[in-house]
């Protein structure tokens, strides 16, 4: 590309129309082996994934994109999904997957001024990486127990739970429901501990509790 409004990219563009089947799992690969025949050491290396949630999305493409998107040697190449189309027919499954392995944010469009909004003025919101690897730990009092959880992945073992990167202004939400057995034995002294575990942007792990 030559710059903003490069007119072969936008050809290229303008050109793609949607139909037949998809073969999700070729499209990955050849992705990756352009991005790697092109990997700048120096530069936001990352594939962006344009999809209505209709990909069907095996373990063997998760285990593909997860090996690319590891920065243990530095050379990391994560994954942007991008989701457009009609919300109501909208799967975010398949993408949810692909982005969790490849460690990158998961956004959808549905209308042509939110992909200008967010594509255009908060381009490096999504492409950037602020944080690596994030985990939250959560210690609740003794007594207490987890009746339900919304969100990404839980576990009492960190390892069972895959890290995600997070770029700027960028939010990790989860939503738990707590009950104790014995709210006789809670005063205000008793301990709700959470810690923030992560790499800043040059992978300098950090500890941040709360």
């Amino acid at each position: 590309m030559s710059g903003p409004g490069d007119s072969l990219f936008s050809a290229h563009c303008r050109a793609m129309e949607a139909y037949g089947a998809s073969n999700f799992h070729d499209g990955l690969v050849a992705a990756y082996a352009l991005a790697q025949k092109n990997f700048g050491a120096d530069a936001i290396n990352r594939i962006v994934l344009i999809s209505d949630g209709g990909a069907n999305v095996g373990a063997t493409d998760e285990t593909l994109i997860a090996g690319y998107a590891d920065d243990a040697d530095g050379e990391a190449i994560t994954l942007l999904g991008v989701g457009v189309g009609d919300p109501w027919n909208y799967n975010d499954t398949p993408m949810n997957a692909v982005t969790d392995a490849g460690k990158g944010a998961c956004v959808f469009f549905d209308r042509q001024d939110e992909v200008q909004r967010a594509l255009l003025d908060r381009f490096l919101q999504h492409v950037e990486v602020a944080a690596r690897n994030v985990r939250v730990e959560l210690t609740l009092p003794p007594s207490f127990k987890m009746l339900e959880f919304h969100g990404e992945e839980y576990s009492t073992v960190p390892s069972e739970v895959e890290p995600q990167h997070l770029a700027m202004n960028d939010v990790l939400v989860f939503h738990q429901v707590v009950d104790s057995c014995a709210p006789e034995v809670l005063t205000d002294l008793s301990e709700l501990r959470v810690v923030a575990r992560y790499g800043d942007s040059l992978s300098v792990a950090k500890t941040r509790p709360f």
